[in-house]
């Protein structure tokens, strides 16, 4: 009896292991039905910036997601795609976009909608 109690406990997932396992499952066929990824550092920039950014792409047909590093590293893993350098890029806050495009042309694009804004506290200087 106590064997079967213990299976029934381990197919219980708690939530926040529930929505892991979810963005597993998405970013496994974000990462199947598209030819490229690139890793975004998000740190520092408003909400309201990485939305529209993913309107933006998604207008031209790609994807933006916000993920949680160890899932992406896990999906990259299992999707057959993992690269050692991605594991290197992957610190603190980061988004990856999906795409069929050209690489270089949505990076061109993101670099098109920089704002200069003013340092606040804690901001490391891109140059100087």
């Amino acid at each position: 009896m106590s064997g079967q109690v213990a299976v029934v406990a381990r197919e219980r997932l708690s939530p926040a292991r529930q929505r892991k396992a979810r963005m597993l499952q998405e970013l496994k066929e974000l990462l199947a039905g598209n030819k490229y990824f690139l890793v975004a550092d998000i740190h520092g920039l408003p909400t309201s910036v990485v939305k529209g950014t993913r309107s933006l792409l998604r207008e031209k047909g790609g994807h933006l997601k916000v993920v949680k590093n160890k899932v992406f590293l896990i999906a990259l893993k299992e999707s057959g795609r993992y690269i050692e350098e991605v594991e290197k890029v992957l610190q603190g806050q980061n988004a990856v976009i999906f795409t069929n495009d050209n690489p270089f042309s949505v990076v061109l694009l993101l670099e098109k909608q920089k704002i200069a804004r003013e340092a606040r506290a804690g901001d490391i200087a891109t140059s100087e």
